[in-house]
């Protein structure tokens, strides 16, 4: 009897060494295309992040300021600015993108613009599609987006105050006076004057742990609103400790305890130095007089 063959053959098994190995050049391949994808994706993603961050700073310097930062020169410099400002809006941005590349800043009377290039394969569209207010530039610079935000308007932009309008009947003015008006028309409708739920009482800067701020006045005629601050930090340094370095640092920063019926004190944990704005408040609730 011939002996029967056992197993598999030469060829077969070149043959099954082949496919395996297509197989792990796909896998490969896959798994660098998903590399790729994932870092492009985290590129874009903080490009939007640091445009969103700049254009954040520049808003505060404007509500601090009444302009936007290096506004003179159309704010071509405002990232400069906005970094080495008294109370610094950017301590820890850098100017340059993840695609090596300058963040550029433009601005007018209505509009505060962050440019940056990237590619126009990838993350300009997706910015452009992504992030509000955000454009892409005709060719040749295709691969550069642009992001603008609004100037937030005037009340002077909301009314008309000419003087021109005609007004019949009483204002009751709670003991106060419009003066050198001559005629005011609101055309039959009325008017409501009082104040909102919420009334911004100012800014005030701080770069202490041991920081106070003292409470705003929101007593108006008989109503007596409550007093509240906000924090707005731009600068910390975090006490380093534990063997796992920076990423076992937790840290938090509030005005918190109130330490006499006219002022809160900044309370921290974590960090050994601390500078913001507090921004501080009345709250009406729904009161409208």
């Amino acid at each position: 009897m011939k002996n029967k063959q056992l197993g598999f053959s030469l060829i077969e098994l070149m043959f099954v060494l082949a496919v395996i190995s297509v197989m792990v050049q796909i896998k490969i391949k896959a798994d660098i295309n998903a590399d790729i994808f994932s870092q492009a994706e985290a590129d874009v993603k903080r490009t939007m992040q640091e445009i969103g961050n700049i254009q954040a700073a520049a808003s505060g310097y404007l509500a601090d300021t009444g302009e936007y930062p290096d506004f003179a020169n159309n704010c071509n410099d405002a990232i400069t600015v906005l970094k080495n400002a008294p109370t610094a809006y950017l301590n820890y941005i850098t100017t340059t993108s993840p695609y090596n590349t300058q963040y550029i800043t433009e601005c007018n009377t209505t509009t505060f613009t962050v440019k940056v290039k990237s590619d126009k394969d990838f993350a300009a569209p997706y910015i452009a599609a992504q992030y509000p207010g955000s454009t892409i530039l005709a060719a040749p610079d295709d691969d550069t987006s642009a992001s603008s935000i609004p100037r937030p308007l005037s009340l002077s932009q909301f009314l008309s105050l000419d003087g021109s309008r005609a007004m019949q009947g009483d204002l009751d003015m709670d003991d106060h006076a419009i003066k050198n008006v001559q005629d005011i028309d609101f055309n039959g409708q009325d008017l409501k004057l009082g104040i909102g739920k919420f009334v911004s009482m100012g800014s005030v800067s701080f770069n202490s742990l041991t920081s106070t701020i003292d409470k705003p006045d929101c007593a108006q005629g008989s109503i007596t609103g409550t007093a509240k601050i906000i924090l707005r930090i731009h600068g910390i340094t975090t006490i380093v400790g534990g063997s796992s370095g920076i990423r076992n640092v937790s840290w938090s920063a509030s005005f918190i305890e109130l330490i006499s019926a006219q002022q809160w004190r900044l309370s921290t944990t974590g960090l050994s130095a601390i500078t913001g704005v507090a921004e501080t408040f009345c709250d009406y609730g729904s009161w409208n007089r």
